[in-house]
Formats: C-alpha cells, sequence, structure tokens
C-alpha cells in the first residue's frame, strides 16, 4: 500500500474468480463519510458496488492479494485450505481499503 493513501472504510459482499484468473472483491463503501452523505441526500437507490479486481497472473498482483488474504482474520482457521474457501470466509469483513485500488471501468 502506498504511503498516505486516502482510504476507505468497505464491506465486501461477494467475491468472484474469472475464468481470466481475475479475482474480484465486490465492496460497499460503509465510512461514516458515506453513510452521513446518502442521509444529506436521502438517496434511496441502491448503492453503487465498489469493485477490487486482482489480476493473479500478474506476480505483484498475485502476491499482494496473497498476503492481504493470509492477514485476515476469518482466513486463519484451520479448515480453510483453498482459495475458494478465502474468498468466502472474507464475505462480511469490513476493512480499510485504499481509493485508488478501485477497478473505475464498471
Amino acid at each position: 500500500m502506498q504511503k498516505g493513501a486516502e482510504m476507505r472504510t468497505i464491506e465486501i459482499i461477494g467475491t468472484s474468480i474469472t475464468t481470466d484468473h481475475v479475482v474480484q472483491l465486490i465492496c460497499q463503501d460503509v465510512s461514516d463519510e458515506h453513510l452521513q452523505y446518502l442521509e444529506r441526500v436521502r438517496d434511496d437507490l441502491p448503492q453503487e458496488d465498489i469493485v477490487y479486481e486482482y489480476d493473479t497472473s500478474d506476480p505483484k498482483q498475485f502476491w499482494a492479494l496473497r498476503s492481504w488474504l493470509k492477514k485476515q482474520k476469518a482466513t486463519q482457521k484451520p479448515d480453510i485450505k483453498t482459495w475458494g474457501q478465502a474468498l468466502n470466509a472474507v464475505i462480511g469483513t469490513v476493512v480499510e481499503a485504499p481509493r485508488w485500488r478501485r477497478t473505475w471501468d464498471r
């Protein structure tokens, strides 16, 4: 992660692995700032999903995702042995994530 990167509080609401080895973390912004904004505008529309993508065929992105997953408390259980189990374990987790890692072309 970059020093001084602007962070946001997100909740992971879903994950997926595409056929071209891209892991997607589907999230929603649950930061106080964002929730206060929604109250101010009284927006009853569904929130836009934030998608973080990691191309696991790229070694840097693979190791970034792997190290992040290993640090998560939800994935440190002895019965979690596969990528799918690890990704399912982080669903519902609330974490701080950098704003710059977002996929913008959605």
